[in-house]
């Protein structure tokens, strides 16, 4: 089987004004799923990285010049048929890429288009999720307006963050109504000019979850925290395997209320959660949003795992037999570069 696996920030130019913490996560993630799935012996996978990039590949890698992504994109996708991409949802990228694959007759290995217009806008997927009778399950989100804004965090913190966005890019923790007018303007000195939505900030453990799913079966990857600049602007600094127990098992059980909502989904999922408390003490586990895509706790998982995890990804989407699901025992931490740190882990 031929698969073409694509990671938009990795085609970029060089010079193209975009985040160096964006790139430097998706070059990871890049590097690691293309080396699980080159290990496969029933794939034969090629990538494709800007002209100038320092990522190298063991399989076939299209080098592209600055004007020609678009073009080069179709032409493998058509060589390949099968195509796997990691993008973000920001700017219709994401969008956009997969109709490029429809375009050149390939096969998108991904969510449905009706899911990704869901999960990739944070106010649809909330209110999705409260059309389902499940607005327990995340934070009441709402558009902006600069009035109601400050009505609403006299409540109590909120955060501000674009409605189609990724990376934690332009998302700002605003604690008392006179900082309202600090976080609109540094959001807009960052270049963000699309719409904004507020939510109220959920104390608690922030975790991630990837799970894996196919037409039949579906795997609930280990939940992983996910550490967070402490400056209120929620930057991602990467995280550790597995969760604590009893947390890990709150994050498990979160997933499995929230998969059958979005049974169409396919290939990986990221789910961003928080596990919190109510005021009387009792827990309370909230989804922030999800990504029909891969995420970065892919780097931690794959070092704690025995298993390949493409070769699960590859099974649950062929709905094949899965191969046994190892782990090797102990916790690490991972950083969004793909450093790993192995705290008491055994193997």
């Amino acid at each position: 089987m031929k698969l073409f696996v694509y990671e938009y920030l990795s085609c970029q130019p060089l010079d193209s004004p975009l985040p160096r913490s964006l790139r430097v996560e998706g070059a990871a993630m890049y590097q690691a799923l293309v080396a699980d799935l080159h290990a496969l012996p029933e794939l034969e996978v090629e990538t494709m990285v800007a002209s100038g990039s320092s990522l190298a590949f063991n399989c076939r890698c299209h080098v592209i010049s600055p004007g020609e992504e678009e073009h080069r994109f179709k032409e493998v996708t058509a060589a390949t048929r099968n195509v796997l991409v990691i993008a973000p949802e920001f700017d219709d990228i994401l969008f956009e890429r997969r109709n490029w694959v429809e375009q050149a007759g390939g096969r998108w290995l991904g969510c449905p288009l009706n899911l990704l217009e869901v999960m990739s806008d944070k106010l649809r997927f909330a209110r999705y999720l409260a059309e389902r009778r499940w607005q327990a399950l995340t934070p009441e989100t709402i558009l902006l307006d600069n009035a109601y804004g400050e009505l609403f965090v006299e409540e109590g913190p909120l955060v501000c963050k674009p409605r189609y966005g990724a990376g934690s890019q332009a998302t700002v923790l605003v604690r008392y109504p006179e900082a309202w007018s600090t976080c609109l303007e540094t959001i807009h000195q960052e270049g963000w000019r699309g719409e904004l939505i507020i939510q109220p900030y959920i104390a608690g453990v922030a975790a991630s979850v990837l799970a894996l799913v196919g037409k039949t079966q579906a795997v609930i990857l280990p939940p992983c925290t996910q550490e967070l600049s402490p400056d209120g602007r929620f930057h991602y600094l990467g995280g550790t395997v597995p969760l604590d127990p009893p947390l890990l098992t709150r994050a498990v059980e979160l997933t499995r209320r929230l998969l059958p909502l979005v049974s169409e989904a396919r290939g990986f999922v990221g789910i961003d959660i928080v596990l919190g408390q109510t005021a009387e003490g009792e827990p309370r586990d909230v989804v922030i949003e999800m990504n029909p895509r891969l995420t970065t706790s892919y780097l931690g998982l794959r070092a704690l795992a025995r298993t390949n995890l493409a070769a699960v990804w590859l099974a649950v989407l062929t709905e094949k037999p899965l191969p046994p699901l190892l782990w090797r025992q102990g916790k690490l931490r991972f950083h969004p570069d793909g450093r790993i740190e192995p705290l008491a882990l055994e193997g």
